[in-house]
């Protein structure tokens, strides 16, 4: 048994290796081709890379210098220098949201809009036909009206302040998703110096993404997967484990219902959980893990019972045969119209069946047809500029939603509400330079990540926790390259990138270091 563990271990690096050299060779040089929702930025991607190549290799040379020095001076007081520095950027985030709102259309309008009916009490306009095809996006609803009913408690019934509310919400929560990018790379690698350097990392990529200011399941839940990993992380010390384990299935739960994608790593908790039991064949393990697998249990069954009651206090009336399904999502990633992205032919086909067997069974029976209808170059053509849709993006496609800007608030002020608007809004002055940024970053993540790939490829992962994250991030590229591609989709693993990438950062400084002393 443990023979056929580490062959299929090794299988998985082979194919996640392979995987993941694609997509970033994809990026790099095959970015001049047109596809759908493409982000145009002011410089090639070979070019950002090398002025930010640049920038690194000078910081890795001054770290290299004074490691030793930085690392003691970082160390003096960390607990509070990170404290005060996640509240400065709260309290910047807020700020930021606050000037640069508006009302925007898509799905999230119609999740917003549908919260304040709930709170008014106007349960005949509920928008029943949109969540009898997205039930999904009911439980975001619920947590939205709550918020907004808080709102009206005080008195704030406008659109534009209780969007501000919302986007305070998810300020919150994507500040301590940085926070927790910190103490997990300090846990793991045992440095301050490239926890420091994970913190700039979240700071450029999530904790400035104007995605922020709008207030949808993107940014509601890029804390639950990181929160999984780290409460996960505190399991391996064995105390209090079984309350852990509750914890975990309680958010694994709350997350698939903000967020399908954020159940990827819960997924990854329990593939290696079962790897580790098969392999250790321990007597006194398999009763524990007995017992995790009842309360696991017992937490899905008793959170779907709480979960059936909370979507009818909310007011919907369902009809259950309007569900789209993983088959219409899989079939949509398959047309070679917008490259897999949202197409509204596919939408109207799977409309047009009666019920969800039907349905399925018409969405299977065109997912058969078109995967026999691409030859072998068409559909590689495919799957290159489907990773391109979903990894060549560091705004994480941001303003290519539906109808994005539905209405602009006025200004704040006459100074800095429209400066802030000239840097955060696609149709700003600055957006161009801004949005490069936020590319460089996030190509040198992705080149960073090689080292993160060779590293593990070559050794073996110990700890449990690692190899949740990297089986994760394996869990996020097939499911974005299987069904609908997005940008915006790899938001909530977004500090699972920025971790692999920091730990690939100190795997390649390793090397260099090592042939370095050598001469």
């Amino acid at each position: 048994m443990k023979k056929i563990i580490l062959l299929t271990e090794k299988s998985v690096k082979a194919i996640f290796t392979g995987m993941f050299i694609f997509i970033l060779l994809d990026v790099i040089f095959l970015s001049f081709q047109d596809y759908c929702d493409k982000q145009k930025f002011i410089m090639s991607n070979i070019g950002l890379i090398i002025i930010t190549f640049v920038i690194l290799a000078t910081l890795t040379i001054v770290l290299y210098k004074k490691y030793n020095l930085i690392e003691m001076m970082l160390s003096r007081n960390w607990q509070i220098k990170i404290t005060v520095t996640v509240i400065l950027l709260l309290i910047i985030q807020i700020f930021i949201c606050s000037r640069i709102t508006f009302f925007t259309g898509w799905d999230a309008r119609n999740v917003f809009l549908n919260a304040q009916r709930i709170v008014r009490g106007e349960f005949g306009n509920l928008d029943n036909l949109y969540f009898s095809r997205y039930p999904n996006n009911i439980f975001i609803t619920g947590i939205f009206s709550g918020i907004i009913k808080i709102c009206s408690f005080f008195c704030v019934n406008d659109n534009e302040n209780q969007l501000i509310a919302l986007a305070v919400v998810q300020c919150v929560l994507s500040s301590a998703a940085g926070l927790l990018i910190f103490l997990t790379i300090k846990d793991w690698l045992k440095s301050l110096t490239l926890s420091w350097v994970g913190w700039i990392a979240y700071v450029i990529l999530l904790g400035t993404s104007p995605w922020l200011v709008i207030p949808y399941s993107d940014s509601m839940g890029i804390l639950i997967p990181i929160l999984i990993l780290r409460i996960y992380h505190f399991i391996q010390n064995g105390k209090c484990a079984y309350i852990k384990w509750i914890a975990v299935s309680v958010l694994a739960f709350i997350g698939y219902h903000i967020k399908p994608q954020t159940l990827i790593v819960f997924i990854a908790v329990l593939i290696i959980e079962s790897a580790h039991l098969i392999s250790e064949a321990d007597k006194k393990k398999l009763k524990k893990s007995a017992f995790v697998i009842a309360v696991i249990a017992v937490v899905v069954i008793v959170s779907s019972a709480a979960n059936q009651f909370y979507r009818e206090s909310l007011g919907f009336k369902l009809d259950k045969n309007k569900e789209m399904g993983m088959m219409h999502f899989a079939m949509m990633g398959l047309n070679n119209v917008t490259d897999g992205v949202y197409y509204a032919e596919d939408v109207k086909c799977s409309f047009d069946f009666p019920d969800v067997k039907s349905r399925n069974a018409g969405n299977m029976k065109v997912i058969k047809e078109r995967i026999a209808n691409y030859n072998g170059i068409d559909f590689m053509m495919h799957i290159i500029r489907k990773a391109l849709i979903n990894f060549n993006d560091g705004t994480f496609a941001y303003g290519k939603e539906g109808e994005f800007y539905v209405k602009e608030f006025p200004n704040k002020d006459s100074v800095i509400s429209p400066f802030l608007r000239n840097i955060f809004w696609v149709s700003g002055r600055y957006y161009g330079g801004f949005a490069a940024v936020k590319q460089s970053v996030w190509l040198l993540n992705l080149m960073l990540m090689i080292g993160f790939v060779i590293s593990y490829s070559k050794f073996r992962i110990e700890g449990k926790e690692q190899q949740s994250l990297y089986l994760s991030l394996i869990g996020i590229t097939v499911f974005e390259m299987i069904f609908e591609p997005r940008a915006r989709y790899l938001l909530v693993y977004g500090p699972f990138f920025i971790i692999a990438g920091v730990m690939g950062y100190q795997y390649i400084t390793k090397i260099i270091k090592k042939k370095y002393n050598a001469l």
